[in-house]
């Protein structure tokens, strides 16, 4: 009797912790209490320049934004779960993967214990290449297993070309993660050359280094168009649990492009 009454005990513990620690981030595998929010300066910053879409990327969890732990992002651990539950990539897996302008909480506590990493950014410091991705020539043809190009599109002069350059380097079979903020309330990519002082950019396209803010569908025609076979990865993959427990927003998708 005493064994069951301790069994139950040890039971509705257990069923406490599970709610008070809901969370676990992909990345650093740590059960939190919470994420933290995007810093409101982004929101405030964007709403003095009179940008009209902040809140709508079809990715970004403004009220979950950070792990406490690892500082990875919302997008960190989408692309960590992603390898784990899609792809089952195991520790030590010895394949190959280019990360573009690399997010370190990601790299340096998730990727680097799964892959035989190599970074390139034109302009970050520490990186093992520093190229411009619309022209890696280091990089031979069929180099990589995967590659991670996360939210760098938005910010170079031709994503068109940098796209085919990133199928040049990826091995047949392989997989490339691409992403960029995608708003998907607008029709046509909004893009305009003339907008060139950090006021514009910020009203136009939400932050200031960016050079264009991407329609869906557009997003979806460019990966194609370069000759990439595209795969999409949502809640109905994933599941609302594990959306939930990393703290990701339900219209999250994962945009993957394979070279055949």
């Amino acid at each position: 009797m005493k064994l069951k009454i301790k069994n139950k005990i040890k039971r509705f513990v257990k069923f406490l912790i599970s709610i008070k620690y809901s969370y676990k981030c992909s990345v650093c595998k740590i059960k939190i209490k919470d994420y933290l929010p995007l810093p409101d300066i982004y929101r405030k910053k964007c709403l003095q320049q009179g940008y009209k879409y902040f809140g709508e990327n079809e990715h970004l969890n403004i009220r979950k934004y950070t792990c406490p732990n690892c500082k990875a992002s919302d997008r960190d651990r989408f692309y960590a779960a992603f390898f784990s539950k899609i792809e089952k990539i195991t520790k030590n897996s010895k394949k190959a993967l280019l990360h573009v302008a690399p997010s370190w909480p990601l790299n340096n506590n998730y990727l680097i214990k799964h892959f035989n990493v190599t970074t390139t950014d034109l302009m970050m410091p520490k990186v093992d290449y520093q190229l411009d991705v619309e022209k890696m020539m280091s990089f031979e043809k069929d180099k990589f297993d995967y590659l991670i190009c996360s939210h760098v599109l938005e910010h170079v002069n031709n994503p068109d070309k940098a796209l085919v350059e990133l199928l040049r380097v990826l091995k047949p079979g392989g997989k490339a993660v691409l992403m960029a903020p995608i708003n998907p309330n607008i029709e046509s990519t909004i893009e305009d050359p003339s907008h060139t002082t950090k006021e514009e950019r910020l009203q136009f396209y939400g932050q200031e280094d960016h050079l264009r803010l991407f329609a869906k569908q557009d997003f979806m025609n460019r990966i194609e168009k370069a000759g990439f076979i595209l795969e999409t990865y949502g809640i109905e993959e994933f599941g609302k649990k594990i959306f939930h427990r990393l703290g990701l927003r339900e219209s999250s998708v994962l945009y993957i492009g394979k070279k055949i």
